[in-house]
């Protein structure tokens, strides 16, 4: 078995370049392949770890309430809450975002930050 594969989405013209023949290392691909099962296991693990934290906190909320003595010890009780909500899921977003970074690899021979959509037809979208 060869060491390179072609891998292809088509043969169109010459003005579609995008969808041009590439040669790609099988190892190297198998190796992306992997580092990316490995960070969105990273991943899934992570946000197993905060729901489960943030149940917890739902819990200790509602014995919180329960134990409050009056309304405004309550709404107290629940803006406290609501403000480490917002806190905690900013941080988590934050941790999630730097793990999806190391799910999808730069390729080699690739630009990075460049669409892979096909390049927009001349007469669509906005006018300018």
């Amino acid at each position: 078995m060869s060491e390179h594969r072609r891998w292809t989405k088509s043969n169109r013209t010459e003005n579609n370049d995008h969808f041009a023949i590439k040669e790609v290392n099988f190892n190297q691909a198998l190796g992306y392949y992997n580092s990316m099962l490995e960070a969105w296991g990273e991943i899934t693990e992570e946000t197993s770890r905060f729901m489960n934290g943030r149940l917890d906190e739902d819990l200790k909320l509602t014995d919180q309430i329960m134990k409050s003595e009056t309304s405004v010890e309550a709404a107290q009780v629940q803006s406290q809450f609501l403000a480490k909500m917002f806190a905690d899921y900013s941080i988590e977003q934050q941790r999630l975002l730097r793990l999806a970074a190391k799910a999808t690899p730069v390729v080699p021979g690739t630009n990075k930050g460049e669409s892979s959509s096909k390049p927009r037809r001349k007469g669509r979208g906005k006018s300018h």
